[in-house]
């Protein structure tokens, strides 16, 4: 990586360590498995309702689904 500081041409080199890698994998695992339960939730709290038209199942299913965008399910 070349910036320019001040009218200096300045080389970088970086670095990743071993055990910042590990950690940063460790922190992505726990945010999918996260992502994946709250995702496992959605069915139950679809079915914890009851609909008295499809306007409002519709409704609803639109404001469960929003919040699996993070786990990148598409729930239409």
């Amino acid at each position: 990586m070349e910036t320019d500081y001040g009218g200096v041409r300045q080389r970088w080199v970086l670095l990743e360590g071993e055990a910042r890698r590990e950690e940063e994998e460790r922190r992505f695992g726990e945010r999918v498995r996260r992502a994946e339960e709250e995702a496992g939730k959605a069915p139950g709290r679809l079915l914890a309702w009851e609909f008295s038209c499809e306007v409002d199942a519709q409704k609803v299913l639109g404001e469960v689904s929003q919040g699996l965008t993070t786990a990148g399910i598409p729930f239409t």
